[in-house]
């Protein structure tokens, strides 16, 4: 097992004490301790990386869950961001039927144009391009926008907020559709991004938003999604709590599969008269009797995670012990707080693979384990699979069904630790 010698550095951030949506003071329930960056994959030449002390609290006001530890935007989504939407399988599938519920959406209006800020490399786009609707994007890391830009999609690079939106109105037509799919929650200065939605939607369209549901994310116990990208962690309530704060009303919901449960939001301005659908009120009332504004609930999820943490490493010491290798299939930012968090190290999993070229020939943040390619001879030396993307193990088990056809086995960490077969 090859080891890198890089040296971890850590750097203080700052730190809420309030509420971003409501003002509120906020109340710690987990603390992950310090942190690299889930993005920050390292070059094997690299001596030194940063970690970040990282905490989650929550408003016992408007329910938002939230990383009051604060990193700069800029830092996070620059030209070296390390996350293409178009590599994976499930996003693309999931994108043309986002395509499709928009343009049902926008069925009543005439040559709509649809904005989507935070487009990465414009797999959305490309499917609204196909069914001959105009779209625009918007979003800061350079290299994912030079990518889309090159398969001839319109998108500027830059953080969408009302600065942009002015320039926008100047050269583009109102949009009637401004949305964002799961990267609403990226933002400490989330107000930005209405103010832009105010300046720049035209006034009878439809903001949408998807974003991860954090009645689903407790309930399956996925705190890796917990990392310093993600600042918010919405439900219906909080992130109608928002909306309501800049005119918008939620008329409409879905609740999807995405990214193991998400929320897809729809809102419009109040001066609409706007009819509010059946799933939002009966969605409100569920979450009005599940105890997100107690203390306890989110104490309890913390305990649930220190006993997966618990089982897991166990089960991986015990394969250890019997003398097999072992790996890790994805190289996500989930991956990074995944592993992180539970200290498995290289004495563990010998390497990583993942398919983005921008993570394969790199090292994980933290753990300092090689990520490779998806190389079949090098996963026929191995012996257990630990499935690390685990929102994506039925898509990965088929596609991979020969290492079970050699009699290897795959572990699938959470939301139940189980192995396969």
């Amino acid at each position: 097992m090859k080891k890198f010698k890089i040296n971890q550095m850590r750097r203080d951030l700052p730190r809420r004490e309030t509420c971003r949506t409501c003002g509120a003071r906020i109340a710690k329930f987990m603390d992950f301790g310090d942190m690299p960056l889930a993005g920050a994959f390292l070059q094997p030449e690299q001596d030194t990386e940063f970690v970040y002390p990282m905490e989650v609290c929550f408003c016992p006001v408007c329910t938002l869950v939230q990383i009051p530890n604060v990193i700069a935007k800029d830092a996070l989504f620059n030209e070296d961001y390390h996350y293409f939407s178009s590599v994976t399988t499930t996003l693309n599938q999931h994108f043309e039927e986002y395509a499709a519920f928009l343009s049902r959406l926008t069925a009543d209006f005439a040559s709509p144009t649809i904005l989507e800020f935070g487009c990465n490399d414009g797999v959305l786009l490309t499917k609204l391009k196909e069914m001959k609707i105009n779209g625009v994007g918007v979003d800061a890391s350079s290299n994912v926008v030079a990518a889309g830009k090159k398969r001839g999609l319109d998108i500027i690079c830059g953080f969408f907020d009302a600065k942009i939106a002015g320039e926008l109105v100047k050269t583009r037509p109102r949009p009637i559709v401004i949305t964002g799919s799961n990267v609403f929650a990226h933002n400490d200065d989330v107000e930005n991004i209405l103010k832009g939605v105010q300046v720049l939607l035209d006034p009878s369209g439809y903001f949408v938003v998807e974003v991860h549901y954090l009645v689903d994310l407790i309930k399956g116990l996925q705190f890796d999604f917990f990392y310093h990208e993600h600042c918010n962690y919405y439900s219906l309530q909080s992130i109608s709590y928002l909306l309501n704060k800049f005119d918008l009303e939620v008329v409409g919901v879905q609740h999807t599969k995405l990214h193991g449960g998400s929320l897809r939001v729809v809102s419009r301005f109040k001066n609409q008269a706007n009819l509010v659908a059946e799933d939002v009120v009966r969605l409100q009332e569920q979450e009005a009797a599940l105890g997100l504004q107690s203390l306890d609930f989110y104490q309890d999820f913390a305990a649930r995670i220190d006993n997966a943490k618990f089982e897991l490493v166990a089960l991986l010491k015990n394969e250890k012990a019997l003398g097999k290798r072992i790996f890790g299939y994805g190289a996500s930012g989930r991956s990074v707080t995944l592993l992180n968090y539970m200290g498995i190290t290289s004495e563990l999993l010998d390497f990583m693979v993942d398919e983005s070229p921008l993570r394969a020939g790199h090292v994980m943040p933290g753990l300092h384990i090689p990520i490779y390619g998806r190389d079949k001879g090098r996963l026929e030396a191995t012996d257990v699979c630990l499935i690390t993307a685990w929102t994506y193990a039925k898509e990965i088990v088929q596609k991979e069904s020969w290492y079970l056809d050699q009699g290897k086995k795959f572990i699938v960490p959470l939301p139940h630790l189980k192995t396969i077969p």
